[in-house]
C-alpha cells in the first residue's frame, strides 16, 4: 500500500476472520490471529511473508481468544494474550493470561502463570509512561 492510503493489497482471502496483525521487527513476516469463529473470539495464532504467502498456523487449537499480538525486539518470540475462566472463592472469573511462543511454534510459555487477573500489562504501561518524562 502507497502512504496515502492508495494501491491496497489484500492479503488474506479465507472464509476466517483475520486481524489484529503486526509486522515482525525486521519487516520480513507478519503475525496475526485467525478466528474460527463469526465473533472473532477463539482462533490462533498465524505467521506470513509480508505479500501474504506462506500462512502458517504457530499456535493450535483455537484457544488464543483475545486481540493483541506483539513481536519480541529480535524477532523470535510472539507474545500474545488469552482469556479463561477460573473458579475462585467468590465464584467465576475471567482473567488474561500472557504467553509466549518461538515463531516456528515451540516453546509456548503462560509468562504470567497465575490465578488472577494479569495486570502486568498495566503496570507495563505506567512504567513505561514514567520513564518518558
Amino acid at each position: 500500500m502507497a502512504p496515502d492510503g492508495s494501491n491496497k493489497i489484500q492479503l488474506t482471502s479465507t472464509e476466517a476472520n483475520d486481524h489484529s496483525a503486526a509486522y515482525s521487527p525486521d519487516g520480513s513476516k507478519i503475525a496475526f490471529k485467525r478466528s474460527h469463529d463469526a465473533f472473532g473470539t477463539d482462533g490462533d495464532i498465524y505467521l506470513m511473508n509480508a505479500n501474504g504467502s506462506n500462512q502458517t498456523p504457530i499456535t493450535t487449537g483455537g484457544q488464543v481468544n483475545r486481540d493483541g499480538i506483539v513481536w519480541s525486539p529480535d524477532g523470535s518470540k510472539i507474545l500474545f494474550n488469552v482469556q479463561s475462566v477460573v473458579q475462585q472463592f467468590i465464584g467465576s472469573i475471567t482473567i488474561d493470561q500472557i504467553y509466549s511462543i518461538k515463531v516456528d511454534g515451540t516453546n509456548k510459555e503462560n509468562l504470567s502463570n497465575n490465578q488472577n487477573y494479569d495486570l502486568r500489562r498495566l503496570a507495563a504501561a505506567v512504567y513505561l509512561c514514567d520513564e518518558s518524562n
